[in-house]
């Protein structure tokens, strides 16, 4: 099936299965221009016969009349759905960022590390016990730079 955009008139060769007989919002691949799309049926009737001839069929017969941009009643609530749609799909994608959740716990990491680092006296008066822990925190570190320099080498 061959569709055209209204906005620039290029045409686009698309499969009309994927079409559904509600129609589709489709997008111009070239200037990005957005419309809703549903595949007109016409039905003529002949003596004692009904033909039905669709959108396909008269862009591709030369003796009849091409149909450059056939207007479509579809409602505005229709298509302020779809649009809203497309608006949900588009932020759940942009919510499922999963490096910048990695990033702000390394940095918050590094935060918790400076902190204890900093208030290492303090914290040895106030807990006794925490030395050891603390020594231990700054071996696992030096083992982790460690080997991430064997990497790089």
């Amino acid at each position: 099936m061959e569709i055209q955009c209204p906005k620039c008139n290029r045409s686009f060769k698309i499969d009309k299965s994927l079409i559904p007989e509600k129609g589709r919002l489709l997008q111009c691949g070239t200037c990005s221009h957005k419309w809703f799309f549903k595949n007109i049926i016409h039905e003529t009737k002949t003596k004692n016969k009904t033909v039905n001839i669709n959108e396909e069929n008269i862009l591709k017969k030369p003796e009849t009349k091409k149909i450059q941009n056939p207007k479509i009643n579809i409602n505005e609530k229709e298509y302020n759905k779809i649009d809203i749609q497309n608006d949900v799909l588009k932020k759940k994608v942009n919510k499922i960022n999963y490096i910048k959740y990695f990033f702000v716990v390394i940095i918050s990491i590094i935060a918790l590390i400076l902190v204890l680092d900093t208030f290492k006296s303090v914290l040895i008066k106030v807990f006794p016990n925490i030395k050891i822990l603390l020594n231990n925190l700054y071996e696992t570190l030096k083992d982790i730079s460690l080997f991430f320099n064997d990497l790089l080498t």
